[in-house]
């Protein structure tokens, strides 16, 4: 193979791994360390609905994933209790990856 085609191979392959982000492995975890009362946690992405789990003090809902190709992995979660609705943001890839690695 000559120089050039070395050359070229290695900046195909240098541009792959930037552009595409690495395929990780996370573990999430939800607990209700804030609420006397239990709350219901609901979370999904566009392709996995994890369910809804009633949480009492102390207790966590807990999945692991691995992050698609794409960069674009969304995990979000809705939250509520008796008189309080909250939603957020599990994982999100471009706010969470650097702080997240396994």
């Amino acid at each position: 193979m000559s120089l050039f085609n070395k050359v070229l191979l290695l900046s195909v392959m240098l541009g792959v791994l930037l552009e595409t982000p690495p395929s990780d492995d996370f573990s999430i975890a939800v607990q209700n360390d804030k609420s006397e009362e239990d709350v219901t946690v609901h979370c999904k992405s566009k392709d996995d609905d994890l369910g809804s789990h009633v949480l009492k003090t102390g207790q966590d809902f807990q999945w692991n994933f691995h992050a698609n190709s794409g960069g674009t992995t969304l995990y979000f979660c809705h939250v509520t209790t008796k008189e309080k609705f909250k939603q957020f943001d599990a994982f999100k890839w471009s706010n969470d990856r650097q702080r997240c690695s396994p």
